[in-house]
C-alpha cells in the first residue's frame, strides 16, 4: 500500500526556498528536472531485434493473439518499478512510422484543406505524449477516464486523450490515479463504486513513458501519473509564494471545484490542480437527494477551503509532495434558512419537493424551492423521494431559522 507522511508546512507562511523535487514551469532556472532524467530514442535507429523471432507478419495473426499479447506488454510495463523513475519514450523507426502513418492509396492532398486521414490523426496524438513525456519541466495533458480493469498489476485506468482520436490507450495504476489511503481500497466493491464514478471525468496527467509501437498491428501506449500532475498544480497554486510573498490561493478563501468522481456518501472534487473529499454533511444546507441523483461528474461549484497543507505520498520508489486540502460546498453558500424565513407565514399551503427522511419517520420537504420543511407524512398514503406535495406550515421558528408541517392531500 502507498505510504503518506504529514510535512510540517502551513500554508501562510512558506519559505520561498521550499520547492518540489519536479519543478514548476514558470520558475526562472527550471532547466531540467531535479529527480528525473528524460530518455528518448533517437529517431531513425533501429531497435534491437531477436534473430530467433518468427518473421511471421503481425496482420497474419488473430485480434485474440494480439490483444494478449499487448496485455502482456502493458503488465510488463506496469510491474516494472523503474517505469515511474525517468520519463521517457521508446520511439519507431523512420520506416515504421511511415508504415504506421503513412497515406493509405489513392489519398490526395489538397493544398488548403484540414482534412486529416486516420494516419495523420494517430500521428498527431503521438507526438502530443512524446513532447509531454519529454518535456522540461514535465508537462500536463488533459484525458478523460475511459474504463478501469483489473490486471496481474492491480487496478488499472485507461484515460483518452481529451480532443483527439483516442486512438492511443494512456494506463494509469489506481496508486498513480489518486492518493490511496486505508485498507478500504484493498476491498475490490469499493475500487469498483469509486472508479465508476469517475468514468468521464476529466484528469490532469503527465506521460512516464510512451511506447510506440514497433511494427504494424502493434499499438502504441502511454502510462502516465495523475497524481504527478497533482504534485505540480498543487505546489504552484498552494505552496509557491507571489511577489506579495503569499501564496496564490490560502486557507479560508472561497475558489471554484470541479467534481471528478461520484459516491453514495460523498463526492470528490478538484479545487485549481488538488484533489479533495466533501462528505455529505458539507454538501448543502438543505436535505438532499441520493448524491447521485444531485451531483454527476463535471458540475462546478464554489468551495471554501481550509486545513492547507503538504503531504508526502510514496507509491513504490516514487515519493510525491502533494498538497492536501478540506473543501466545503456548505460553507461556501450563505443559509438559505436565514434568508427565506420571512418568506413563510403560519397556515401557508405551499407547493414542495420530498427530498429526505429522518431515522424516525419525518420528511424534509423543499418548500417554494428555497429552505426545508420537517413535516410529518400524512397518513393518508406513503411519500418517496422526489414526490411533489403540498404542505401545510403550522410553524415558523424565526429564533432557531426552522419550519415545521404536514404533507397535505386534499
Amino acid at each position: 500500500m502507498p505510504r503518506k507522511k504529514a510535512v510540517d508546512t502551513t500554508n501562510e507562511n512558506v519559505e520561498s526556498t521550499q520547492v518540489p523535487a519536479t519543478d514548476i514551469a514558470d520558475e526562472k532556472n527550471a532547466t531540467s528536472d531535479a529527480d528525473e532524467a528524460v530518455e528518448t530514442t533517437e529517431p531513425g535507429v533501429e531497435a534491437e531485434t531477436n534473430e530467433n523471432e518468427e518473421s511471421e507478419p503481425a496482420d497474419t495473426k488473430s485480434a485474440e493473439v494480439l490483444e494478449e499479447d499487448e496485455m502482456e506488454l502493458f503488465n510488463k510495463f506496469l510491474a516494472d518499478q523503474k517505469t515511474y523513475g525517468k520519463r521517457r519514450v521508446e520511439g519507431a523507426t523512420r520506416d515504421v512510422r511511415q508504415e504506421l502513418y503513412g497515406d493509405a492509396e489513392n489519398v490526395v492532398r489538397v493544398e488548403g484543406s484540414k482534412a486529416e486521414t486516420e494516419g495523420d490523426k494517430l500521428r498527431r496524438e503521438v507526438e502530443d505524449l512524446k513532447s509531454a513525456a519529454t518535456a522540461v519541466p514535465p508537462h500536463e495533458l488533459t484525458g478523460i477516464v475511459d474504463s478501469f480493469h483489473k490486471g496481474n498489476t492491480g487496478w488499472v485506468i485507461e484515460l483518452q486523450l481529451k480532443d483527439s482520436p483516442g486512438k492511443i490507450p494512456i494506463l494509469v495504476p489506481l496508486e498513480h490515479f489518486h492518493v490511496v489511503e486505508g485498507k478500504e481500497y484493498e476491498n475490490d466493491v469499493v475500487v469498483i463504486n469509486d472508479l465508476t464514478g469517475r468514468v468521464g471525468a476529466e484528469v490532469k496527467f503527465i506521460p512516464y513513458l510512451v511506447k510506440e509501437a514497433t511494427k504494424k498491428g502493434e499499438k502504441t501506449f502511454a502510462i502516465a501519473s495523475c497524481v504527478y500532475a497533482m504534485e505540480q498544480e498543487g505546489y504552484k497554486n498552494f505552496i509557491r509564494e507571489m511577489s506579495d510573498e503569499k501564496p496564490k490561493y490560502v486557507s479560508g478563501q472561497i475558489l471554484p471545484a470541479i467534481v471528478v468522481g461520484v459516491r453514495r456518501d460523498k463526492i470528490k472534487v478538484n479545487v485549481m490542480g488538488v484533489e479533495a473529499t466533501i462528505d455529505s454533511s458539507e454538501l448543502s444546507w438543505t436535505a438532499l437527494d441520493s448524491i447521485e441523483k444531485e451531483f454527476k461528474v463535471g458540475d462546478e461549484f464554489y468551495v471554501k477551503v481550509s486545513n492547507v497543507r503538504q503531504e508526502e505520498y510514496t507509491v513504490g520508489n516514487k515519493t510525491y509532495n502533494l498538497v492536501r486540502l478540506q473543501a466545503s460546498k456548505r460553507q461556501a453558500e450563505q443559509n438559505p434558512a436565514k434568508k427565506y424565513i420571512n418568506d413563510f407565514r403560519e397556515g401557508e399551503m405551499c407547493r414542495g419537493v420530498v427530498k429526505a427522511f429522518t431515522n424516525t419517520g419525518l420528511v424534509f420537504v423543499r418548500v417554494k424551492d428555497k429552505m426545508d420543511c420537517l413535516c410529518h407524512a400524512s397518513a393518508s398514503g406513503t411519500n418517496m423521494r422526489g414526490d411533489h406535495v403540498v404542505v401545510r406550515i403550522k410553524t415558523v421558528d424565526k429564533d432557531n431559522y426552522q419550519l415545521y408541517g404536514t404533507i397535505h392531500r386534499g
